[in-house]
């Protein structure tokens, strides 16, 4: 909404500081699972959290990595600058970014067909299980929106399938690619974590976060 007021209607647009209080949205089941783990929520929402009593131990992993001192991480999708700036400073870790589609819903390239992914094209090539085979040799660590892939393939399966990807309960998911996706990353030999795009901005910065408190 920001991007057509600013861009379509002529409004100026200010950002407040970037931090997970003002760029994290919970839009995902992994978001909650990141926060789950932010050590600044209120009591109601630490509740329910920890009341659904779900684990992600690729979550812990990724967590794990960027403790590790020279840990390598990845970052795959519509990349924040200031969130993975963010995880730079505040771990000793090597980072790779794959940065892709920042906008592709906004400005409606996704909805025109338009959305493309020099990934998407390399998976492609060399086949999924393949593809997160060679992503274990770069990296001890990924923090995949994966809704970059699904676009450059004309794909936008429905919010149950993409839920449940998000949750490697890829058993559940109707929609083939995004099944064997899945079940090729919840079984590669580094943690990775699929989501949409807080998981890669705010959601990024509140890991970041919840790694400088020790939570």
């Amino acid at each position: 909404l920001a991007w057509i007021l600013a861009h379509e209607g002529g409004l100026p647009a200010e950002s407040f500081p970037a931090s997970a209080s003002t760029r994290f949205d919970l839009d995902t089941p992994v978001d909650l699972l990141i926060a789950q783990r932010y050590p600044h929520l209120r009591p109601r929402l630490r509740r329910f959290l920890d009341g659904l009593a779900w684990e992600s131990p690729q979550l812990d992993g990724v967590l794990a990595e960027m403790a590790r001192e020279g840990g390598s991480l990845t970052i795959v999708g519509r990349a924040s600058a200031a969130a993975w700036a963010g995880l730079e400073r505040a771990t000793r870790c090597w980072v790779r970014v794959f940065a892709e589609e920042r906008g592709m819903r906004a400005s409606g390239r996704q909805e025109r067909g338009e959305a493309r992914s020099l990934l998407a094209d390399y998976l492609e090539l060399v086949g999924i299980e393949n593809f997160f085979e060679e992503l274990a040799e770069l990296t001890g660590g990924v923090l995949f929106d994966n809704r970059v892939i699904l676009a450059a393939r004309g794909l936008w399966p429905s919010a149950l399938d993409r839920f449940n990807s998000d949750l490697y309960r890829w058993d559940r998911v109707d929609e083939p690619f995004l099944r064997r996706f899945t079940q090729a990353a919840a079984e590669a030999r580094i943690p990775v974590v699929l989501g949409g795009h807080s998981i890669v901005a705010g959601g990024l910065m509140a890991l970041v976060e919840s790694f400088e408190s020790g939570q």
